[in-house]
């Protein structure tokens, strides 16, 4: 039986890591009922510390996640390497840390990879180049993708959509856009965040392709059920769902609910007629087995 592995999970202090303004610009930008509080967002639910993910993990029932930075200058979100440190030492067999590197400081961000993972056993980068404002095929971005590749350490890149500011365009969110980042680092696992979100199906496509590359469902139980089941049972009958991860974005989505809701597709999709049916060896995989092989803990 696998492990059952969240991810793609963040911590964050309210204020001191994440802005106040953009707490609050997040909060107005749509009528949202926060999970944790049963009230409409607000600014102050921007809080989540690392104790607060293991208490959501015990209570869900999750045994591990892989923890994320963030980065993003241009929103004033900015999680501190030195937190992340913390948090791993805290819970360090719960905790598979990311840091999220700074793509205006390649050579530094660099050297803080180096660090993170040889003296703090931190696992991969997280990086968010659109965030900040940067074609993911910059060559400061390409510098530090080397950089992974070269220490043989996982990445965790955004990708699908963003909501701020107007120079985070789109297309260079697109999981096709990026194809030329998996061609020249085939040796390391890559996982794209969100799996291209509305466009899952380039994503399948680009897993065909190329061997190294994963892709996470943060941020899918904010769509309809039906949604995600026809998704994932075409993405069984196209290519498999070898390379598909379970994944909250937690704080933004509760590990308990979305692990509920997750565990009811085998059934949904036979109520349905979705074939092929999602099987409880499929739920396995979505729900830790995959994450396993793509933090290559089964290798």
């Amino acid at each position: 039986m696998s492990k059952v592995i969240d991810a793609h999970v963040h911590t964050f202090l309210f204020k001191e890591h994440w802005s106040e303004w953009a707490a609050k610009a997040y909060s107005e930008a749509g009528p949202v009922i926060h999970w944790a509080t049963g009230k409409m967002l607000q600014a102050e639910d921007f809080n989540c510390p690392y104790d607060f993910v293991i208490k959501n993990m015990d209570e869900a029932g999750v045994d591990e996640c892989i923890l994320l930075g963030n980065f993003q200058k241009p929103h004033d979100i900015i999680v501190p390497i030195e937190y992340l440190v913390e948090a791993k030492e805290a819970y360090p067999d719960r905790f598979n840390v990311f840091w999220a590197v700074d793509p205006l400081h390649p050579d530094e961000s660099c050297e803080k990879i180096e660090w993170s993972v040889k003296e703090k056993n931190f696992t991969g980068a997280k990086l968010l180049p659109t965030y900040n404002y940067i074609d993911p095929l910059d060559s400061r971005m390409r510098r530090i993708y080397a950089k992974c590749s070269e220490l043989k350490v996982p990445m965790v890149i955004h990708s699908g959509y963003g909501g701020y500011g107007r120079y985070n365009y789109n297309k260079w969110q697109e999981p096709n856009y990026m194809e030329p980042i998996l061609a020249e680092n085939p040796d390391i696992n890559i996982s794209f965040g969100h799996s291209g979100a509305h466009h899952f199906d380039d994503f399948l496509a680009l897993t065909n392709r190329h061997k190294n590359l994963y892709g996470d469902l943060a941020y899918w139980y904010m769509y309809p059920i039906d949604y995600v089941a026809r998704w994932l049972v075409f993405g069984k009958g196209f290519v498999g769902l070898d390379r598909v991860m379970w994944g909250t974005d937690f704080h933004h989505v509760s590990m308990k609910l979305d692990l509920e809701r997750m565990r009811k597709l085998p059934q949904y999709t036979k109520e349905h007629n979705l074939e092929p049916n999602l099987t409880d060896a499929d739920m396995e995989k979505l729900l830790g087995g995959n994450a396993e092989r793509f933090l290559k803990k089964n290798q």
